[in-house]
């Protein structure tokens, strides 16, 4: 994949490989969060059971990627194992303060314990993922 995508769009690859592009997408991601979790009771149309949980777990994965790779960037001496349990640490902190700020949204539920566990799914997900990739 990281082969394929350096030979089609080799600019974007070099930037890939820097700490700062991985904390602007992972600033960009957080604006996302807080502008959706800001929404009062929007819901998109639930096409299957569990569906809330499987989007918490993959945006979640996506920010779980971007702490991953800014931190591996930053720090190539670190641990993979610990950069692995800082992108756990980071996806289950912020889940439970994105739940904690929805109880203030009026139309939204916020402090969910299932979104909590799945967003901390999503950071696990992101972890091995990116111990894969790099």
């Amino acid at each position: 994949m990281l082969d394929y995508l350096a030979f089609r769009f080799p600019a974007l690859a070099r930037l890939m490989k820097h700490h700062q592009f991985w904390w602007s997408a992972l600033a960009f991601w957080f604006v996302v969060l807080f502008a959706a979790s800001a929404q009062a009771g929007v819901m998109p149309p639930m096409l299957f059971t569990w569906q809330d949980k499987v989007q918490h777990a993959v945006y979640f994965c996506a920010g779980g990627l971007c702490f991953y790779f800014a931190l591996r960037l930053m720090f190539p001496q670190m641990p993979i194992t610990r950069v692995m349990a800082f992108a756990v640490i980071f996806c289950s902190v912020v889940g439970a303060t994105d739940e904690f700020h929805q109880s203030f949204v009026p139309g939204r539920s916020g402090n969910d314990l299932g979104d909590w566990i799945a967003d901390t799914v999503g950071g696990i997900i992101a972890a091995f993922i990116g111990r894969k990739i790099k």
